[in-house]
């Protein structure tokens, strides 16, 4: 027995012991895997989308002048700090 009366653990026996428990689901973890690798690659496929959607709706109103690309990018900033602030008030 260990300290605190506790039995002592083989390091050797229970690494054995975790691989073969671990073996069944394998196959189950790679699958998943594999789904989340494509769900991922189809998000990431979205927002490439969706930023090239905002670049060219942030160049139209700069360009029309209804909104300038500098106070745009200071709304943005405004916000992001805001967003920082409810996460993490201040003391």
């Amino acid at each position: 027995k260990g300290q605190g009366g506790r039995e002592s653990l083989d390091i050797f026996s229970w690494k054995q012991a975790s691989i073969l428990d671990m073996a069944v689901p394998v196959a189950e973890v790679l699958d998943l895997l594999k789904l989340h690798q494509s769900q991922l690659a189809l998000l990431s496929s979205r927002l490439a989308g969706l930023q090239t959607e905002h670049e060219a709706l942030r160049d139209c109103l700069a360009a029309s002048g209804a909104v300038p690309i500098e106070r745009h990018l200071a709304w943005i900033h405004r916000r992001r700090f805001a967003a920082a602030l409810q996460q993490n008030p201040c003391l």
